[in-house]
């Protein structure tokens, strides 16, 4: 009984050592929601990640690195605002929260100076930490803009 008792007890000890950590030094970031897939003219874009890191230094001056990639296949002339770097505002030192980013139409969503469609796109994002760390790049699916 006692053998049986000891094996267990090894077993369980074997998969909590075995268990990774979810907290690295490297900062991650996940896709927590997308508002919708479909944006209409002047609607505005909430997007939810998810973000983890061992020494929690995300914050002040953290910074979110978002870049809008236009998937139409007709060519024409886009806004120069593609690409832009997020500082993520001061808060208190947490090895996980959520960032939130509200993208309004205007200012980041329309992509074609003179539309001949509706603007297809896609965002991609990456974290870097106070210490410079960098996460890998999560990315949206596509997202319709209604121009027309």
């Amino acid at each position: 009984m006692k053998t049986k008792i000891l094996i267990a007890v090894l077993i369980i000890g074997g998969i909590v050592a075995c268990k990774k950590n979810i907290y690295t030094t490297k900062p991650t970031i996940v896709l927590k929601s997308v508002s919708t897939d479909v944006v209409p003219i002047g609607g505005n874009l909430v997007i939810q990640l998810q973000v983890t890191d061992k020494e929690g230094d995300v914050t002040d001056p953290g910074l979110l690195f978002i870049r809008k990639l236009r998937l139409n296949q007709k060519l024409t002339p886009i806004l120069a605002n593609d690409s832009l770097y997020y500082k993520i505002p001061a808060a208190p030192s947490s090895q996980d929260g959520t960032i939130q980013l509200n993208l309004d139409y205007n200012n980041f969503l329309a992509s074609a100076i003179s539309p001949s469609e509706n603007d297809t796109i896609q965002f991609k994002f990456a974290l870097i930490d106070q210490a410079g760390n960098v996460s890998d790049t999560i990315s949206t699916n596509s997202i319709v803009v209604i121009r027309l």
